[in-house]
């Protein structure tokens, strides 16, 4: 028994010196003496970290997370403004002081029934993982005093249906709305410059977005998996379209490349399988590997630009399939290489190549070897500037 006393004055001491319990591997001290300029301070409600000049919240109190509906968070304690929520949880518990039950402080994920959450118009950034895995959360209101939203910041909240995101916000971090399997539709602000990586990844329920202006790049797998969506308008502020951007949108039937693109990257489209038909505009530079492999509807591609640098894993090896282009143009080097029918878009009347298509391109009556080497050679000549047409490069 007095042992039992021992321990107790002892965890209370520990609290009074401001030392809780574990959070992912670290002490709070631990997390204290990595930055000096706060403390990690409690009340009923909340753990969160204390600066000199604003609050960051960083656990619930979960003594009674079952019954909790709603959470209206504060806009100061202690006299200081909470500006960051990040309840990704830090404590795990907090030992009893004499009478006083153990305080449980909770990472929001946690709370099941919890369906609504106010954020105050102190906050300017939703932090790192704030809200990610609130299965039950369907309102959230975020206020126009917020400019940044974090990475995973409310991924995995698959009952959100709609969201709005305030012309205040200037970054949508990594993974922010990964696997929000019930939204339906989501605006994006011209306020917004940046939408980093997988931000709308897994949305599977997403039927429309509004990318602004103001956009630069579409990063990677910004929209991969986006299985409902079925069309888009890539705006003409954007120059790169990244890697695995759309992957794996099966959805989607058609999309507008503007002529302000510049890269397409690795993956881009890949298994893409409604798409049926891609224009590639002129100010396209270079089309990176497996752009649009496994989009197994696909059957033509029309490049515009007769530079445009194209890996030779662009496509696959998709047959029947036509590649439209100059004559002269990687776009028919590409297309000879894989055996597609190729359609010149610059003679008066649409001529197919005619050894476009078939195995014997160097009309020798054979297909072997040579015709493979013939058609490399041909691509790396057009690759580097050469003028010839097939033919012509052939007879040299």
């Amino acid at each position: 028994m007095k042992a039992k006393k021992l321990i107790s004055a002892a965890m209370a001491l520990i609290l009074v010196c401001g030392a809780p319990v574990v959070s992912y591997g670290r002490t709070l001290i631990q997390m204290q003496a990595s930055s000096a300029d706060y403390t990690t301070e409690h009340n009923d409600d909340y753990c969160y970290y204390k600066y000199s000049d604003h609050i960051e919240l960083i656990a619930v109190r979960g003594n009674s997370k079952s019954s909790l509906e709603s959470i209206e968070f504060p806009s100061e304690i202690d006299g200081l403004p909470v500006t960051m929520i990040k309840l990704s949880g830090i404590i795990s518990s907090i030992g009893s002081v004499g009478s006083e039950p153990a305080k449980i402080y909770e990472p929001i994920k946690n709370f099941p029934n919890l369906t609504t959450i106010i954020i105050p118009n102190s906050v300017t950034t939703i932090g790192n993982s704030a809200f990610s895995g609130c299965i039950g959360l369907t309102s959230i209101t975020i206020p126009d005093s917020v400019t940044n939203i974090g990475t995973s910041a409310f991924s995995g909240c698959t009952g959100l249906t709609s969201i709005t995101i305030p012309d205040s916000v200037t970054m949508i971090g990594n993974s922010a709305f990964s696997g929000c399997i019930g939204l339906t539709s989501i605006t994006i602000p011209d306020s917004v410059t940046t939408i980093e990586n997988s931000a709308f990844s897994g949305c599977t329920g997403l039927k429309s977005i509004t990318i602004p202006n103001s956009i630069k790049s579409i990063s990677y797998s910004a929209f991969g998996k986006c299985t409902g969506l079925t069309s888009i308008t890539i705006p003409d502020s954007v120059t790169t379209i990244g890697s695995s951007a759309f992957s794996g949108c099966t959805g989607l039937t058609s999309i507008t490349i503007p002529e302000s693109i510049i890269t397409i990257g690795s993956s881009a489209f890949s298994d893409c399988t409604s798409l049926t038909s891609v224009t590639i505009p002129e100010s396209v530079t270079s089309v990176k590997d497996n752009a649009f492999v496994g989009c197994t509807n696909l059957t033509s591609l029309v490049i515009k630009n007769p530079k445009c640098e194209l890996s030779a894993t662009m496509t696959g090896f998709v047959l029947p399939f036509t590649i439209y282009g100059y004559k002269n143009s990687t776009a028919q080097a590409y297309a000879l290489s894989k055996g597609m029918d190729f359609v010149a878009i610059d003679a008066d009347e649409p001529q197919t190549t005619p050894s476009a298509g078939k195995a014997d391109v160097n009309g020798d009556g054979k297909a072997d070897a040579s015709d493979a080497s013939d058609i490399l050679r041909y691509y790396a000549h057009l690759s580097t500037g050469g003028k010839l047409s097939f033919e012509e490069f052939i007879k040299k």
